[in-house]
């Protein structure tokens, strides 16, 4: 179940990187640009983000991304497959990741949440639904090395909270690229 469960977000992913479908929401001084998903009836819209990075290959952007306390402003403990993050004091995620490289040095780490025995839920806590997180760290042919980098998230936040309120906070979101940017020139 949880191996069907991240191959099913590293291809949700995927479909995410190609172009048709979105519609520009967001575009930050930094120059990443924020993309909300156009599909019709969509009741959970996809968000992604879209950067490039000067000067880093996509193995040292990977190695930021791979440290997610650096980037990501909740706590987490983690186990080998699945892993619990406490976001804050009244919701928690349960989740599972994969990691893919194709052989152009593409880099995709996609995680999304699933239910486990072995991460009961906290009590007073609500069980956060992440459909699809995640990083597509692409190395673009160049010397010095030039890195794009994608991050896509969709949520349910829509149950929980006003429509305009939830599409904003999740337009934001995406702009974590800056974050890993700012780090890697650290």
């Amino acid at each position: 179940y949880h191996l069907d469960q991240a191959i099913q977000a590293i291809q949700l992913l995927k479909a995410a990187a190609r172009p048709n479908g979105w519609k520009k929401v967001v575009k930050h001084k930094s120059g990443c640009l924020v993309y909300q998903s156009t599909g019709s009836g969509d009741k959970h819209p996809a968000f992604k983000g879209e950067h490039v990075i000067r000067g880093y290959r996509a193995q040292d952007v990977f190695s930021v991304v791979g440290v997610r306390k650096l980037w990501e402003h909740h706590t987490y403990s983690s186990s080998l497959f699945l892993f619990l993050i406490r976001q804050n004091r009244t919701r928690d995620i349960s989740m599972v990741e994969r990691i893919e490289v194709e052989r152009d040095g593409t880099i995709y780490f996609a995680s999304c949440s699933v239910e486990s025995n072995k991460i009961p839920r906290i009590s007073g806590k609500v069980r956060a639904d992440i459909f699809v997180a995640g990083w597509i760290i692409q190395p673009l042919p160049s010397n010095p090395p030039i890195t794009k980098i994608t991050y896509v998230i969709q949520t349910d936040l829509l149950s929980r909270l006003p429509k305009f309120i939830a599409r904003r906070s999740l337009a934001k979101r995406p702009l974590v690229i800056t974050t890993i940017e700012t780090h890697l020139k650290k």
